[in-house]
């Protein structure tokens, strides 16, 4: 009799072991899928996290160019008439005849207007591009180099449109102030303080110039370092 209760004691307890061992074994291996699901749970998280990042990121990158060209152009046609006011205005200096003076004269004082309407428009939109280049940079530490010199040659370019604004401004003072008599031209007063003024503006402008094309030439190398012109290419 207690030969068969040690046996059946014995057979209890090693079949009590081996259910421990078992349920040890499916509650570890449970244990184990769970935390093999909210690693992957995790991970797809981050993963969304990352890609909505880059998806944002790109999509403000390519309305932030979008932006700078369309200021570009405005600050290209810009350049357009302010170089031929420049060009009127020298021919009106210089004009023996009084008929072709008057329509130097405004030709002048027009193409300095519609520089000023571009460059006025064009300072606007680089505004507005360097504002959202610099909320870009709130989703990509990877090309924080590149956004920074777009912030940076945004604001260059705001620079280059006020200063040539001014200048036509000036211009246009030089202009109306220009007449013509006996036989050639003068100013009706002084204006030694307004071509100062203009003088310095161009001298400004062109040591704002060497930095904005220093920067383009940077972006250019930014470029190339990162790898990211097919983004460019799609604006």
């Amino acid at each position: 009799m207690s030969r068969e209760f040690n046996r059946n004691m014995f057979i209890m307890l090693v079949s009590v072991m081996i259910g421990i061992i078992i349920v040890t074994f499916f509650v570890a291996d449970i244990m184990k899928n769970i935390e093999w699901e909210e690693k992957e749970q995790q991970h797809q998280t981050q993963m969304d996290t990352l890609e909505s990042k880059n998806t944002n990121f790109t999509t403000r990158l390519l309305s932030s160019l979008s932006y700078l060209d369309k200021a570009r152009e405005l600050r290209a046609s810009g350049n357009y008439h302010f170089d031929l006011a420049c060009v009127w205005y020298t021919s009106a200096i210089n004009e023996d005849e009084n008929q072709t003076f008057n329509t130097y004269k405004n030709s002048t004082i027009e193409n300095c207007y519609l520089a000023i309407e571009n460059y006025s428009i064009g300072y606007d939109n680089f505004g507005v591009a360097k504002n959202m280049f610099s909320n870009t940079l709130k989703f990509s530490d990877t090309f924080s180099n590149l956004v920074e010199l777009y912030v940076n040659i945004t604001n260059s370019a705001a620079r280059l449109c006020l200063l040539r604004n001014n200048a036509s401004m000036y211009i246009i003072y030089l202009a109306e102030n220009l007449t013509f008599r006996d036989g050639g031209t003068e100013f009706m007063n002084n204006m030694s303080n307004i071509t100062d003024l203009l003088n310095n503006t161009l001298l400004k402008y062109l040591n704002e110039l060497k930095n904005y094309n220093e920067l383009e030439d940077l972006i250019e190398k930014e470029y190339n370092i990162v790898g990211f012109s097919e983004i460019r290419e799609e604006v």
